[in-house]
């Protein structure tokens, strides 16, 4: 099928979405529900929009594909075919670029994403961005099984022939590193999962022992918090298991910590974040948060958990997580379900997650591209 590709406008401050907006959107959607068979994901475009529209420290550009000859001006939601955005990073990370490309299900196999990459990819070059990372959804495979494909990590099995596989393959990315997605239902009813959360975190605490205190928060880092949590943000660039993946240290400071929480609440979404103060230092020693749109408050997304290196081996992380699901539930009733994704590699933090209660879903593929 022949189809015009189009640069979505940022909408204004208060401005209704684009109808080009509101259909990838749609598309978005609709392909969640079909990789992930769950809305837990679901976006609205009021939400998308409020997050396009912050773009101090990441350039965000989207593109819809409408079948050619439409008008973009008179174009329906539900003409929108496919989508693709692209984060630019800008204070860091110069020659990266995030891409994420969506068909509807009801619009595959017709080359309308061959042609929307191949658009996207000519742009990007312009732009200087020559390191581009995606990401894709599969059941994990066995190794050694028919079209097994292992990522360089050396950990995470997925089969290669699956489409999504193959579309990246074929585009020149290589499969960096395998994620694994877990999910958490929430047994906020029953006694025990509120005994075993009590139960985890005084344990962890004990270990820890007293120079260790938790500081919690809902919504914007508090003041005095900022830098510090700058910090831990700065190290969870690069700290964290990344294989392959071409990633320099993100430079965080205060503004930029406020501005990412800013950025969060025009986007109607509300995060808990619990925090480990060293308080020999005074520095953050780890950080962890979660996060849900307000939209869907029953789908909870586990963000960042950081323990510094040189913390490592006192439980913090068991101790800041408990914590912070207990002030989950507090802060937000009607979560059902936490999300979370981990390096296969990174078998300390999916111990923690496998003692919480999380059960693997599948795979998260981590490809690159160097253009």
């Amino acid at each position: 099928m022949d189809v015009d590709i189009h640069l979505v406008p940022v909408p204004g401050e208060g401005a209704e979405p684009s109808a080009l907006l509101q259909g990838r959107v749609q598309a978005a959607n609709e392909h969640h529900h079909d990789a992930y068979g769950h809305t837990d994901f679901d976006d609205t475009p009021e939400s998308y929009a409020a997050q396009y529209a912050h773009q101090a420290y990441r350039a965000k550009l989207c593109w819809a594909a409408v079948r050619a000859g439409t008008d973009p001006a008179g174009v329906r939601p539900d003409e929108v075919l496919a989508g693709a955005t692209a984060h630019l990073p800008l204070a860091d990370n110069r020659t990266s670029a995030d891409v994420a490309l969506v068909v509807r299900p009801s619009a595959r196999g017709q080359g309308i994403g061959r042609r929307l990459f191949d658009h996207v990819a000519a742009d990007l070059a312009a732009r200087g961005r020559t390191v581009w990372t995606t990401a894709s959804f599969h059941p994990a495979a066995l190794p050694g099984s028919p079209g097994s494909l292992t990522a360089n990590s050396g950990a995470g099995t997925i089969d290669g022939r699956h489409a999504a596989a193959s579309f990246a393959r074929n585009r020149g990315f290589v499969l960096e590193q395998a994620e694994r997605y877990s999910i958490l239902r929430l047994l906020p009813d029953v006694p025990h999962w509120h005994a075993d959360l009590a139960t985890w975190r005084r344990d962890a605490a004990r270990h820890a022992g007293p120079d260790y205190e938790l500081l919690q928060w809902v919504g914007r880092t508090p003041e005095e918090h900022l830098v510090p949590l700058a910090a831990l943000r700065a190290r969870m660039s690069v700290d964290v298991p990344s294989a392959g993946l071409e990633i320099e240290e993100e430079h965080w400071d205060a503004d930029r910590v406020q501005a990412h929480d800013d950025g969060r609440l025009a986007a109607g979404e509300r995060a808990v974040t619990t925090a480990v103060l060293h308080r020999p230092t005074g520095d953050l020693a780890a950080y962890t948060e979660l996060l849900w749109p307000h939209h869907h408050p029953t789908g909870v997304w586990q963000e960042d958990t950081l323990v510094h290196g040189d913390h490592r081996g006192r439980r913090l992380g068991m101790l800041a997580k408990a914590a912070n699901l207990t002030a989950l539930v507090e802060a937000n009733p009607a979560a059902q379900r936490v999300h979370t994704w981990n390096a296969v590699e990174n078998t300390h933090m999916l111990a923690i997650n496998q003692a919480l209660g999380f059960v693997a879903q599948g795979l998260e593929a981590a490809w690159q591209r160097r253009a």
